[in-house]
């Protein structure tokens, strides 16, 4: 299939990792001999809890057991039952969650992984040839979007709020926690680490052509 990669979005690894208000884990150095839920077997939250955990030192399956238990919300309740002591969630669930609940943030993927391009805009060659036009709109209509959140946070909070079916204050910190990562561009660094991503979970199986896959300057 010819599917083209025309747009970066969302720059930064998504995935966070909380725990309940009461729990004696307070940092990632916290889960030796602890269980840590993700959704399934090659999935973002098992790549990132796999990744961020080595990358502090600690090795799953022997310091510490990861458990599959599917969605972001099926992970909170699998915390809140004390079937593991940390849920895997993205942003904005997880502020929603803090606020509804106070439970903590124990770490945050991007802390680990600094370059990264965790959405994108995808379409096929044949459908970006017959609505270039449109798409470069949408492109337009996107960075405005981009930069109201990085020059108005608060006004940005309240549409988000609004789209998302959240209260204005957890959509504000959500995106006081995301501001810095929204960007159409792509760096070389950011499509090198999702390839490898690929490669290490066996997802991809030979070395794509980006030049081919990629419009770098489609969106410019």
């Amino acid at each position: 299939m010819d599917v083209r990669i025309f747009g970066n979005v969302y720059t930064a690894a998504s995935v966070d990792f909380i725990a309940l208000p009461g729990s004696p884990i307070t940092s990632i150095e916290d889960v030796r001999g602890k269980k840590v839920a993700v959704s399934t077997p090659g999935s973002n939250s098992s790549y990132f809890a796999d990744r961020t955990l080595r990358a502090a030192g600690i090795i799953p399956g022997k310091d510490v057991e990861l458990i599959s238990v599917g969605s972001a919300s099926d992970s909170w309740t699998a915390v809140s039952q004390n079937v593991v002591d940390v849920a895997w969630t993205a942003s904005p669930l997880s502020e929603k969650i803090a606020s509804e609940s106070g439970a903590k943030v124990i770490w945050r993927s991007r802390d680990y992984v600094t370059d990264w391009s965790d959405t994108c805009l995808v379409a096929t060659g044949s459908f970006i040839d017959e609505n270039t036009d449109a798409l470069k709109g949408w492109g337009r209509a996107l960075k405005k979007a981009m930069d109201l959140i990085t020059n108005d946070l608060e006004k940005a909070a309240e549409v988000y709020g609004k789209a998302i079916g959240y209260k204005t204050e957890v959509a504000l910190e959500a995106l006081k926690n995301s501001q810095n990562f929204y960007s159409l561009d792509f760096t070389d660094a950011q499509l090198a680490a999702v390839v490898a991503a690929g490669k290490d979970q066996g997802q991809i199986t030979k070395e794509p052509d980006m030049d081919a896959i990629v419009m770098r300057n489609f969106l410019s």
